[in-house]
């Protein structure tokens, strides 16, 4: 998921006059978060058993959507694209939208895919980048992972590419392929 919201990132920024491959971004960013949904249960369901727990899917999922509110979408999204046909069930009075934006100083023009619920707008942007914390703190509470969110390799690897190696970042295992 994290790798697919970046893309989608480097999309919104870099090409902003591209609807396509925007729009296929955000399509994978929404099916990695509904594949972690899925893993995520699977392995609560599993630790609940082990510690002899009953496991209430629909508890988990009220507090999923608790505590990742746009996640409702990205399960809409997910299953519409699966089924290629559009299906609202989790996510049911919300609108996603391709707009042109004029931008002004401190942002370039170009499209934006805007989610509107009620009198509220938000750039998908927002929400996305916002999606790997909130999913880290989701995953915590589950006492499913512990600890700090790591920073993936790959993101650790473009960001010094970028600005230059960060210091005490060790060289990548090798491998024997």
């Amino acid at each position: 998921m994290y790798w697919d919201i970046d893309i989608f990132s480097d999309f919104q920024r870099s090409y902003p006059d591209e609807s396509q491959p925007l729009v296929y971004s955000a399509l994978n960013a929404c099916i990695s978060a509904w594949s972690l949904e899925k893993w995520a249960m699977q392995a609560w369901k599993k630790n609940e058993r082990t510690e002899d727990r009953k496991s209430d899917e629909k508890e988990f999922l009220k507090r999923l959507s608790q505590k990742i509110p746009m996640h409702g979408l990205c399960v809409d999204v997910a299953n519409t694209t699966k089924h290629g046909a559009h299906k609202v069930d989790r996510w049911t009075d919300g609108l996603l939208e391709l707009r042109w934006d004029e931008g002004d100083e401190d942002v370039p023009p170009g499209l934006m895919l805007v989610r509107s619920e009620g009198d509220e707008t938000t750039l998908l942007h927002s929400d996305f980048v916002a999606l790997p914390a909130q999913w880290w703190s989701f995953l915590q509470e589950m006492r499913l992972v512990s600890g700090n969110q790591p920073t993936p390799r790959w993101w650790q690897n473009k960001v010094g590419r970028m600005f230059g190696r960060l210091p005490n970042l060790s060289p990548p295992p090798k491998t024997d392929w």
